[in-house]
């Protein structure tokens, strides 16, 4: 990936983190809009945690639902 294209990506990713951050926050949370690129907008909103399960148990990573599964077949093979 050439630097141009980089440039372009991390400037997308910025303007989303600043868009949640004015949308949580009410404001900045940065400086600079480059730190947005290079940092973390801590946020437990649904649009921000959309990958990860949330208290009921939902929204799993198809990895995360794989290695549960694969957790569970092993435990009833070691019982059984």
């Amino acid at each position: 990936m050439n630097r141009g294209r980089r440039r372009k990506l991390n400037f997308c990713k910025a303007r989303r983190k600043k868009k949640i951050a004015h949308f949580m926050y009410g404001g900045d949370i940065y400086e600079h809009d480059h730190q947005y690129s290079k940092n973390k907008v801590h946020c437990s909103c649904p649009m921000c945690r959309a990958k990860t399960s949330d208290e009921n148990g939902e929204n799993w990573k198809h990895s995360d639902l794989m290695k549960i599964a694969s957790m569970e077949n092993q435990l009833k093979e070691y019982s059984a």
